[in-house]
């Protein structure tokens, strides 16, 4: 597979609205989806690409730092007190306070992350619109779905911000978001 151009990442409308549809913090209030969400696997949205060995050590502590001072502030979508999930922006710092020895791995996941997200966001925001209870129940039973999803999508937008000679006006959303899929 081609790996798309940074600006192909930064091109999608990730926008507050879409973004809300992706993680959504409640339980949906629709009782009726169209059948064809029934045929569609929700769950792949969320089989996204994880950081392994010293990077994804590297990038728990480095979140356990960002959340060290954090008071619960809000309800993550499994009902519990959770902080928000920290900005974007401090998620792009990652690679001025890692190790420099782990910068060629997190670039390699950061690309990865970018490239998953450019082959599928058109997709996932429509099926997140047209089937929100669908989407939700995957979100769920994929444990940690939304903090890695989030992740995700943070991590490709600092991949193609650095990579890119144009900046992006949106800020991804900093949601509720607490444990890691192990």
């Amino acid at each position: 597979m081609a790996t798309p151009t940074p600006t192909a990442f930064v091109t999608q409308f990730l926008t507050l609205g879409p973004l809300d549809e992706l993680l959504p913090t409640v339980k949906p209030t629709v009782t009726w989806e169209p059948w064809q969400c029934s045929t569609e696997m929700l769950p792949q949205y969320f089989d996204v690409p994880l950081p392994t060995g010293n990077l994804r050590t590297a990038l728990k502590s480095y979140n356990d730092e960002l959340i060290k001072d954090c008071e619960p502030t809000s309800t993550n979508v499994y009902g519990m007190s959770a902080c928000d999930f920290p900005d974007a922006s401090l998620w792009c710092a990652f690679t001025t306070k890692a190790p420099p020895t782990i910068l060629p791995e997190f670039n390699s996941y950061a690309s990865s992350a970018s490239s998953w997200w450019s082959a599928r966001s058109s997709k996932a925001v429509s099926l997140a619109h047209e089937c929100p209870l669908g989407w939700y129940k995957a979100m769920l039973s994929t444990p940690a779905g939304a903090a890695w999803l989030n992740q995700t999508l943070i991590f490709g937008e600092c991949y193609a911000e650095a990579h890119s000679t144009s900046k992006t006006g949106y800020t991804l959303k900093t949601s509720s978001a607490s444990s890691s899929r192990g």
